[in-house]
């Protein structure tokens, strides 16, 4: 299954339409790991033990 980690850049409210689609949805606010670039985000969140 997908899993999305929505941005500080986009509406919190793509976390909701994407788990009422099915997907598994977090935003960066939620995990308060706002504030990071986005090349940390993405080592953060590729690993496979990131939940």
């Amino acid at each position: 299954m997908l899993r999305f980690k929505i941005d500080e850049n986009l509406p919190i409210e793509i976390a909701d339409l994407l788990r009422e689609a099915g997907y598994e949805a977090e935003t960066v606010w939620s995990e308060q790991i706002q504030g990071f670039s986005d090349i940390e985000l993405l080592g953060m969140t590729s690993r496979p033990s990131f939940t």
